[in-house]
Formats: structure tokens, sequence, C-alpha cells
């Protein structure tokens, strides 16, 4: 009789094991495809409903890149330049606005940036750097650039050289100074050859600004003369220095205003502000002064607040903006090194820490200049002046007091009668002087 013979596999402990953990990972991974595609679903589902439906809110415009005539690739104002702007119709058409408020926002940056640059060339353009480098010539130039350079002269002419449009390379060696890193060994306190070259380029620009043919205008052609001597031509260049930002952003402004874009500002980093108009949601706009002080430390430096209402400038100039400024201190030599200078001396101004002035006046530049003046007078010229340009549509906010060895430990603000009524102070110890 045949023998049947039955050969059973035997399945161990740990198979089994294996087989539960295979199973229960092929369940885990469907539970959380199942959650991806889920939270994919709702965003997806989200965005389609945000698209068609009506979500006002405010929106940041993004600067692109503009190239130069040798490929290099900048953003214009180094991309400091910003708009925040309010749109309250169906998303959609907000869309659709953004983009139209871009192509604006980059055309009219980018030619202003273009026209003032003192450093690069573009194609097709005729600029600051082209008329620095063809003097004696009658050079037909863009309107724009045309009424900013006879706007400075006359204001270079107007402060007697204080600020001084042909003080370009002061205005380039105090830059270089500040990014250069370690100052004791460049600053002209300590080196001889820098404190000769600063006088030098002081000399030069005083000299320019006193010829008569320094730089000629003629208005029924738009073409600028520039003339320049030999001995000086090392020494002087053409630049709109601390403007430049200014007169782009009043440009840019009429660009928007005469397509309609009425429900925002534009701004700086350097608390320069231009509104469009009136606030789009609340009744006035908010502006806050800062504390100088507290910048270095990193604490609340906000220590007052005004409402204005209406279309509003805000200027604010400084030794706090720029992370790049340092203090020299040798003997009786303290002082703080930043851009704003006294072009008849060569030297940053350090008679106050900062002055902010708010006024609902078009003329953003005209606020400047008046701002620049103020931080160059000493402390008595300095009321006498916020008296004169205190009027219902100006006010100068806050100016902060610090003479040559004060350094950080002082601060006093001074606000005129006119906005008293507007100011709240939050810091109970901060000196108010009421201007008479």
């Amino acid at each position: 009789m045949a023998q049947i013979i039955i050969k059973c596999k035997s399945v161990k402990n740990g198979d089994i094991v294996q087989d539960k953990k295979r199973k229960l990972n092929i369940v885990i991974r469907v539970v959380l495809l199942i959650i991806f595609l889920g939270v994919a679903v709702f965003f997806i589902t989200k965005g389609i409903v945000d698209l068609f439906s009506k979500k006002p809110g405010w929106s940041n415009i993004e600067l692109e890149k503009i190239t130069t005539k040798d490929g290099e690739e900048l953003y214009p104002y180094y991309g400091d330049i910003k708009i925040n702007y309010y749109f309250d119709e169906d998303r959609q058409s907000m869309l659709t606005n953004n983009e139209v408020l871009e192509g604006i926002y980059n055309s009219s940056l980018g030619k202003t940036f273009m026209l003032l640059d003192t450093n690069n060339n573009y194609a097709d353009v005729i600029n600051l750097k082209y008329i620095n480098e063809h003097p004696g010539e009658e050079i037909i130039v863009e309107p724009f650039l045309y009424d900013t350079l006879k706007e400075l002269y006359q204001y270079s002419i107007d402060s007697s050289g204080v600020f001084n449009v042909f003080a370009g390379e002061l205005y380039s060696y105090w830059q270089d100074q500040i990014l250069s890193g370690d100052p004791t060994f460049t600053d002209p306190i300590y080196d001889e050859v820098n404190k000769l070259k600063v006088e030098n380029i002081v000399s030069c620009s005083l000299s320019q600004l006193e010829k008569e043919d320094s730089l000629i205008f003629d208005d029924s052609k738009m073409s600028i003369i520039y003339n320049v001597s030999s001995e000086c031509s090392n020494s002087i260049s053409l630049n709109t220095q601390f403007f430049s930002s200014i007169y782009a952003i009043n440009d840019l402004y009429d660009d928007l205003i005469e397509q309609n874009y009425i429900k925002g500002y534009i701004y700086t980093g350097e608390g320069n502000v231009k509104t469009l108009g009136n606030h789009p949601v609340s009744s006035t706009w908010d502006i806050s002064l800062a504390d100088p002080n507290n910048i270095k430390t990193g604490a609340s430096n906000s220590f007052s607040n005004t409402y204005v209402l209406g279309n509003i400038n805000v200027v604010t100039i400084g030794d706090y903006l720029s992370s790049g400024n340092y203090g020299i201190h040798k003997e009786d030599n303290d002082a703080i090194r930043y851009l704003y200078y006294d072009a008849t001396t060569g030297y940053p101004i350090n008679n106050f820490r900062a002055i902010q002035i708010i006024t609902s006046s078009n003329s953003f530049q005209d606020t400047l200049y008046n701002a620049l003046l103020m931080m160059n007078s000493p402390f008595d010229l300095t009321k006498q002046k916020i008296s004169e340009l205190s009027s219902s549509s100006t006010y100068i906010l806050g100016v902060y007091n610090a003479t040559l060895n004060v350094g950080y430990d002082d601060i006093k603000a001074i606000i005129s009668k006119e906005v008293q009524e507007y100011i709240y102070f939050t810091d109970s110890e901060i000196d108010v002087e009421i201007i008479d």
C-alpha cells in the first residue's frame, strides 16, 4: 500500500508580526494620503472661493530689478521705496489692479533711478553719470532730470551751500566711510590725508557754486551745460544725494494719482511717507515718533502719536536710521557719523539726533530741504525755524537735541504750539518745550 506523506509549512511567530506591521503601515499610508488629499482639496476650494469672493485688504507691491548697460541687475533705490495699497473690491479685480499698480510702480521708479544714477550707464538713457562725464557740453535731458537739477541748484544757492548739488564727491566719501567698517583708521579726525581730501572737496564745491556759469539751464530746449574748472574736476560731481528717493516718490505719486490710485501710501525704511489720500479704513493716519535711544536696544521706541487727516507727507531725518552709522570718540571730538552733512564744513551734522516733519503740502522735497536746514542750525535758530514753518498744514512733530558731546544720553522733544493738541506723549519723562 502506498504511503501518503503530507508536508506542512511551519509559520513562525516572527513572520506573523512582520505581516501585521506591513498591514499597519499600509493603513497608515492610506490614512495620511486621505488627510493630504483632504487638506489639498480644502485649500484649493478656499482659493477658488477667495478668488471670486469679496475680500478687501492691504497689498504690498513687489519691486523688480533693472539692468545696467553692463548687464548688472539692480533694485532701484536699493528696493527701499515701497507701496502699501488698500483694495476694497472683489478678489479678481484686486489681482488685475495689483498687476497694473505693479506696472506703474516699477516703470516710475526704474525711470527715475536710471536718470539720477551717478554710478551706472543704461541703454538710451542720458543720466547724471553722463552729465558728469561730459562737462562743457550742452546736453538735452528728460524733463524729470531737468526739473530736479534746476530745483536742487536753487536749494544750493538759497542755503548758501549748506546743501550743495555739486558736493557729490562728499556724499560718496561719507557713504564709503560709513560702510567701510572701522572708522578709527580712515576718519578725518585720525587721518590727515582724508582731512585734506574733505577740505578740498568743500573748497571746490563752494567755488563751483559761486560761479555764474557753473550750471546753465535752457528752458526752451530742456538742456543743461555743466561747467567745471580743471583743477576741481576730480573733487566735485553733480549728485542729488539724500533727495533722490524724495523726487522719485513725488514722481511715482503723480503717476498713481493720475490713474486714480488713491487708497494707500508710499514709504521708505528711513521714515519718509507720502499718502495717496485719506486713510481708506479709519478716519485719520496715525503717525508715531520714535525714540532713537531705544533703536540701539531693540526696546519699544515709539513714544508719541499724532493723528492727521487727508493727504500728508512725513519726512524723518536723523543719525539713528542706518545700521552702518558709527560714533567716534577722541578727546573732545565725540560725534556720530551719518549721511546728512553740512556741505560748507564737509562733516555730518551733529546738532540734533533727529527731526520729523508732517505736512499736508504736496512739496515733499521742500519738506526735506527745511528739515536739513533745521538739522544743521544751532538750537535757537532751529526753534525760530519751527515757529516760521508751523501752520495749519505743517507740523514739526519732534526735534531731538543732542549736542556734540551729549551722545545718546540726552533727548528733548520740541513741539510747536500749533501742533500741541495733536500730540499725546506716552512717556512722561520726555521734556516737552512749547515754542512761543
